[in-house]
């Protein structure tokens, strides 16, 4: 399944963009595995691998047709965002919609952030997302939420919210309509990484949200009550 699919995807790119483009993605592909092996080698940890919704089993969440595929974030392009953010990182949570095998959460434990959650809806990728932090990380304050990221309701503390681009257009909106009910349940500063924003437009079609920087692969928002 996994052979097909690359072979799917190579196929659509040398359609649409050319043997050239097609070359230039897959040598900066390689350098991105690259980076990531060598994360998972100096950790001990395993995030590196990409997994499909179909390999998973245990999700129970009616939301499971909106999930994507598991595939890791850039460790470089996470610690460049996280720096953006002026804030002390000791009063703030940070919380990953759709941790998944924890790639993010490894990275945000660099940062001396108050709490770090991570919210996702299978059980395997949590199990070994656990293993990882058990491995990297295990004296952190870190909490693994078994959930449907449309049903996870925020703690009522400053938080840096992280997406990497996590679920399709339904899970999005209802997960902006949690965070919208829980600032105005309690005020307070909330930012928001987008990595990797296929659905930017929701996030910029919503008043309480501010665009602060915009760049090709990232947008970074923080809730208009805080500027």
């Amino acid at each position: 399944m996994g052979d097909q699919l690359t072979i799917d995807r190579l196929r659509y790119s040398l359609r649409h963009h050319g043997a050239l483009k097609t070359l230039s993605r897959a040598i900066l592909g390689l350098a991105h595995w690259i980076e990531g092996a060598v994360f998972d080698y100096r950790l001990g940890t395993d995030t590196n691998t990409i997994v499909t919704l179909d390999r998973l089993k245990g999700i129970v969440s009616k939301n499971r047709r909106y999930g994507v595929r598991y595939q890791p974030s850039h460790p470089r392009a996470i610690r460049r965002l996280i720096s953006k953010i002026a804030v002390r990182y000791q009063e703030y949570a940070f919380i990953d919609f759709g941790s998944e095998k924890g790639r993010a959460i490894l990275v945000a434990a660099e940062y001396p952030f108050q709490k770090i959650i991570g919210v996702d809806f299978s059980p395997e990728l949590q199990a070994i997302a656990a293993a990882n932090i058990g491995r990297a990380c295990p004296h952190r304050n870190i909490e693994l939420v078994l959930s449907d990221a449309a049903d996870y309701v925020l703690p009522d503390v400053p938080a840096v919210l992280f997406f990497f681009n996590p679920f399709h257009h339904a899970v999005m909106e209802d997960v902006l309509q949690s965070i919208k009910a829980s600032l105005e349940r309690a005020p307070r500063d909330l930012w928001a990484i987008y990595y990797n924003p296929m659905l930017r437009y929701l996030f910029d079609e919503k008043p309480f949200l501010k665009l602060l920087v915009q760049q090709e692969h990232f947008a970074l928002y923080r809730n208009r009550a805080s500027l």
